[in-house]
């Protein structure tokens, strides 16, 4: 129950409505969010008063008090108190005066009520002006000592620092893990005729995304319900569910429209978001190049936009958790006129770096380096694949989209080619990222050869193959040659009678079938291609244009011309043999 206690006398209805809205904001992985400390600090200036909010340990707000720290009893707050450890709660408040400094009384409070954290917000003017944070740290004599780390600004504050100080806190002579609680997740989804488990694949997806997945529930039927998703009856038995299991938030297995999303919270009563928002959110945390922040910042501003109407309660809620997370962002604005014109700038910006990429991309074509281009389902093995082949050491890990960026090695050999990863792809992948990223994903329009990267040891082997096909028309990907690529080949569950005869068997873990894969890169890339060895009479200087159209190995001038080793195509090499002998 949204709540503000206590000393609400003379304080306006409007103001503690406004308060109120805490209630739908979330701190996750901040010490404080923002959204939180903005409007705190507003309204406490407004009414000179101070304001305190206590945050569980997965960022939740527990409890909206007006008036001293030191008066807000923990007794109704559900925590993790225990008589040695911390209490698990994180204490928010403000100072009107301007001084963010820990008081005396804020300090006596930390240490009685054991909290992870006492943080004070010095308010000038209506605004975060600097903050301090408190943390125990040990016992000594019968002693509870602490830490005070400050002053900080708004939207600077070393969280991940603070936090590790909460983790190794040692609170009354023994050490307590910090556990920081997961939002607990219930999965829902519709179960048609196809054979497809994608609620499975969405619990991977939840776990990647930092949630705890408690129950996941189907209902049968043909299609989504275009008001409610599933039938309204179903609703019901879930809204117990998540009272009984006390769900935070629901993830629909489907994009859901504005509409179903509303409908769906004011029957379910907690936060709903879709398979989208978690994709999303896993980009979020995983881009890392200027360019890939920029392409998942555009794809959750266009996933958004449309959204703006009619969404209640879910945007009142993009303050903090699963779904809101932005690199970079410090703040959502979402006024459809501000995201209009960021969406504006996004695409210039990534335009401008495509055109940056081209120019990279025509220095590679004019040198005739060929590439070659992973493409595949997620968690197929690219990147190691890509790391067995170049000798390299790209990060791997055995997640969905453990890597976003793309990467190029060169790999040496009878002849050199450049191999480039690419993101994975997944079943409903949503049409704006694959949008966004259309300027990286076309390394593979570009390419001189594809490796469909699949994954042998996967039940849904071929549906995913079928994805990756599906996703490849959308870029427009064709007339490019596809070698099929069965990766994981240790553990795989295929006959071989199922595997095309020109399709290439390896395990990227043992490096088994690595020499056959890179025989038949060459074949494929090189079959019109000749090595030669010629030396150019310094007379005939200009036909070095022709040999320079080719990969050039050794260069070396001589009395008599210029020796040069490469591999040229074909044509190249009979035209060359024939300027020389005229």
């Amino acid at each position: 129950m949204k709540q503000i206690n206590g000393n609400t006398n003379g304080v306006k209805d409007t103001v503690l409505e406004k308060l109120k809205g805490c209630y739908d904001l979330k701190s996750r992985n901040q010490i404080v969010s923002d959204e939180i400390a903005g409007l705190i600090a507003k309204v406490s200036f407004d009414i000179n008063k101070e304001i305190c909010v206590m945050l569980s340990r997965d960022g939740s707000v527990l409890d909206v008090s007006i008036g001293d720290s030191n008066t807000v009893s923990l007794k109704s707050l559900n925590t993790t108190r225990n008589e040695k450890g911390l209490c698990g709660v994180r204490c928010i408040h403000t100072h009107p005066g301007g001084s963010g400094m820990l008081s005396s009384v804020d300090i006596g409070s930390l240490r009685s009520q054991k909290y992870d954290a006492m943080v004070a917000l010095g308010v000038e003017n209506g605004k975060v002006k600097e903050i301090s944070v408190g943390i125990l740290n040990k016992k000594e004599e019968d002693e509870i000592t602490y830490n005070i780390y400050g002053m900080f600004k708004l939207g600077s504050m070393p969280d991940d620092a603070l936090f590790d100080e909460i983790r190794n806190a040692i609170v009354l002579g023994r050490g307590e893990e910090y556990v920081e609680e997961k939002e607990r997740a219930l999965l829902l989804g519709i179960d048609d005729d196809f054979s497809y488990d994608s609620l499975e694949e969405l619990e991977r997806l939840c776990e990647n995304a930092d949630l705890d997945v408690i129950d996941s529930v189907r209902q049968k039927r043909d299609r989504a319900d275009t008001a409610y998703y599933v039938g309204k009856g179903k609703l019901e038995e879930i809204a117990l569910k998540c009272s009984a299991d006390r769900i935070g938030v629901v993830i629909c297995d489907d994009e859901l429209s504005s509409n179903q999303t509303r409908n769906l919270e004011d029957i379910l009563g907690v936060k709903v978001v879709d398979r989208t928002t978690i994709i999303l959110d896993i980009f979020a945390k995983r881009a890392t190049t200027k360019e890939g922040k920029l392409q998942v910042e555009l794809a959750q501003q266009k996933y958004r936009l449309p959204r703006l109407h009619g969404m209640g309660k879910v945007m009142s809620r993009l303050g903090g958790g699963i779904g809101t997370r932005g690199p970079g962002e410090k703040k959502l604005e979402t006024d459809q006129r501000y995201i209009k014109k960021r969406i504006h700038d996004l695409e210039k910006t990534i335009k401008e770096l495509e055109t940056q990429r081209g120019l990279r991309r025509k220095n590679i074509e004019q040198n005739e380096i060929p590439v070659v281009a992973l493409v595949g389902y997620t968690n197929a093995g690219k990147s190691s694949l890509l790391n067995r082949i170049s000798g390299s050491d790209a990060y791997v890990e055995d997640k969905l989209f453990a890597t976003l960026d793309p990467i190029t090695r060169k790999v040496h050999g009878n002849f050199d080619f450049l191999v480039s990863d690419t993101v994975g792809f997944i079943n409903k992948l949503p049409h704006d990222l694959i949008s966004a990223f259309k300027s990286t994903l076309e390394q593979a329009k570009y390419a001189d050869l594809i490796l469909h990267v699949v994954d042998s040891s996967s039940t849904y082997a071929f549906i995913q193959m079928d994805v990756v096909k599906i996703i490849l028309d959308e870029l427009d990907i064709k007339d490019i040659p596809v070698i099929e690529v069965y990766n994981k080949w240790e553990n795989s569950i295929m006959d071989d009678e199922v595997i095309p005869k020109e399709a290439v068997k390896v395990s990227a873990k043992t490096g088994f079938g690595i020499d056959k894969l890179t025989e038949t890169i060459e074949e494929n890339l090189f079959k019109n291609y000749r090595l030669m060895e010629v030396v150019i009479p310094y007379e005939k200087g200009n036909l070095q244009q022709i040999i320079r159209k080719g990969i050039v190995e050794a260069e070396e001038y001589r009395n008599d011309g210029i020796y040069f080793k490469a591999k040229l195509k074909k044509q190249y090499a009979q035209q060359l043999e024939k300027s020389l002998e005229e």
